[in-house]
């Protein structure tokens, strides 16, 4: 059977869905930056929906970096980080506006995301453009977050410096254990 062949070189104009600051620079930053490159004439709208204080800065300061070759727009929403679920009707009113933009694709979070904020993104972009190609960004950072919670650390700087110490082993069932996931330990 032959593989699907997929190809971006024909979107011109791209939304990018992000929960927090960093989210889409983490999610899909390297492609950005490659069709950036390759396709002068992109228009990507960028939208944050949890800035907060110092976080509205660093997000708009990040995504003018990763934009610099395309014709771009930023948007960075006040929602309060963590509380997406119960803010539902808002945002999902906010995704009614982005329509208008009728972008080629769609970058947004993975569906099954354990975040409470990027499901909720998900789920609304997947809803409002269902007629669009939709492009979900999988990453692990909940690797990341688990060997953080873990392993106790009481600042990220700490957590940096001691990630070569933590070993992380996928959560399995053992066929002896008693359904208890493996949790991540430090040594």
């Amino acid at each position: 059977m032959p593989m699907l062949q997929f190809s971006l070189e024909r979107a011109r104009k791209i939304l990018c869905l992000g929960a927090h600051s960093d989210d889409i620079e983490i999610g899909c930053g390297g492609t950005l930056l490659t069709l950036g490159r390759r396709y002068p004439d992109l228009e990507i709208l960028w939208v944050v929906f949890s800035g907060e204080g110092a976080r509205t800065r660093e997000a708009r300061l990040s995504a003018r970096r990763f934009l610099k070759t395309a014709a771009h727009k930023i948007v960075v929403k006040p929602f309060k980080g963590s509380f997406f679920p119960y803010q539902g009707e808002a945002i999902k009113s906010y995704f009614e506006k982005l329509k208008p933009f009728e972008p080629d694709v769609v970058f947004t979070h993975y569906r099954d995301d354990r975040h409470q904020d990027h499901r909720v993104l998900s789920d609304f972009a997947w809803n409002t453009f269902r007629n669009h190609t939709i492009l979900d960004t999988r990453y692990r950072a909940t690797t990341a977050i688990s060997v953080y919670r873990t392993c106790s650390f009481r600042s990220k700087t700490m957590w940096r410096r001691r990630k070569r110490s933590c070993s992380v082993r996928r959560s399995r069932r053992s066929a002896t254990s008693t359904g208890s996931p493996r949790i991540p330990s430090c040594r």
